[in-house]
């Protein structure tokens, strides 16, 4: 048998090496593109969560605390149903969208005001949801905002 000459092993090596490195550009980018999705999700309800916080705090400076819930419904139907956030008063509903299942959205969190992140599906919607305990004017607050994401699911999909 004759062996393959120079030339045909230093191709058969240079494609080895480009085919190696490709598939770890695809691999990282795939990696890199998951993390953004999710960061960028967690991102926006980091702020949904903190705006929520000083919209309750100015509120309790300037309104009677039965008005808050009002505020709530009306953010909530001025924001077309994209507000998806519910607040809780211990044990009472202050708001709650009207989104069918969102008791599927719950996220267990601690007594601390860390926001606590999870993903669920409710009626084979995805939704990256987060949740946090705000100690406000001597109440305390469960504040719990979703995102859906199909569209970005959709997105990774047809990445890899």
């Amino acid at each position: 048998m004759i062996a393959p000459s120079l030339r045909a092993r230093l191709t058969f090596w240079y494609v080895g090496v480009v085919v190696v490195a490709l598939v770890m550009l695809a691999g990282g980018s795939w990696l890199i593109f998951q993390r953004a999705v999710i960061a960028s999700a967690d991102a926006s309800l980091r702020e949904r969560i903190e705006r929520a916080a000083v919209f309750i705090e100015s509120t309790h400076r300037q309104l009677i605390p039965t008005e808050l819930r009002d505020e709530l419904v009306e953010y909530g139907e001025l924001s077309g149903g994209e507000a998806l956030i519910a607040v809780l008063d211990g044990t009472q509903v202050v708001y709650q969208p009207p989104t069918p299942d969102w008791n599927g959205l719950r996220v267990d969190g601690g007594s601390s005001a860390d926001i606590v992140f999870a993903d669920r599906v409710t009626g084979d919607r995805p939704f990256r949801v987060a949740a946090a305990t705000l100690p406000i004017a001597g109440h305390v607050y469960r504040v719990t905002a979703a995102l859906p994401m199909a569209h970005a699911y959709a997105a990774r999909a047809r990445f890899g």
